[in-house]
């Protein structure tokens, strides 16, 4: 039997992105990275390698759990994966399991636990979020995580700006991060186009990745109020939903 959807048990659990992936900082002055240069592919399969990395940065997924996880099919993985080993994001090896088994193993070649990466919650992967979205939408939605900060003077339940171990509490609890940055800018480190902006923030939304704070920021979260049906996932797999 091949890969099946189960309720999800991450809780909050994070990897981060290094952010070195994203925007090149050139003395304070950002760039576009590997990121935005990336096919379609290799974005979608990336965060979801990462969320499977261990604290070593090693992980091996089957290749239908990522194809399934990553929405797209186990030849677009395997394209995918490729493309990350010639950017020098990972390599691969073959191995040979306890039981018996052949399988890849895959080894992140950027640090995928430090505080200072690109926060990215595990409940988007296991809750079917990210499978669903558009690629333009998977593009975009790492383009708004980099550049989203925390922020408690912006949150209605906090009462200003917090310092120390108060500011550690609202990081441990915040339900979501903000980010200001122009269309513009989200559209050249995310490699999406002005014509398919709009349709990728309408993806975004769907899969509550972001919702409008107020007219100059949004709110990129970081705990969704609904996740995927895994019946409809499971269903979806079979091919009794299109």
């Amino acid at each position: 039997m091949g890969f099946r959807w189960i309720a999800p048990t991450c809780d909050r659990h994070f990897r981060t992105l290094d952010r070195g992936v994203v925007a090149v900082d050139n003395g304070g002055d950002l760039y576009p990275s590997t990121w935005a240069a990336l096919t379609r592919a290799a974005k979608a399969v990336y965060p979801v390698l990462l969320r499977h990395a261990d604290d070593h940065g090693v992980c091996f997924p089957a290749e239908d759990r990522l194809a399934a996880m990553s929405g797209l099919t186990r030849k677009g993985v395997r394209a995918g994966v490729l493309e990350l080993e010639m950017a020098g994001l990972l390599s691969t090896k073959k191995v040979t399991t306890r039981n018996g088994r052949r399988a890849k193993l895959y080894n992140l070649l950027n640090d995928c636990t430090s505080p200072e990466g690109i926060c990215m919650p595990s409940i988007f992967i296991d809750g079917g979020l990210w499978s669903d979205l558009t690629p333009t939408g998977k593009a975009l939605a790492v383009a708004f995580r980099y550049f989203a900060k925390p922020r408690p003077d912006l949150d209605p339940d906090e009462e200003g700006w917090l310092e120390g171990d108060d500011f550690t509490e609202y990081l441990n609890r915040r339900e979501y991060d903000i980010c200001g940055a122009e269309p513009s800018v989200l559209r050249e480190f995310s490699g999406v186009c002005r014509r398919i902006y709009l349709a990728a923030i309408e993806s975004l939304q769907a899969s509550y990745v972001i919702e409008p704070h107020d007219e100059m920021h949004w709110r990129v979260l970081i705990w969704p109020p609904k996740i995927r049906k895994v019946s409809w996932l499971n269903s979806r797999l079979s091919g009794e939903v299109r």
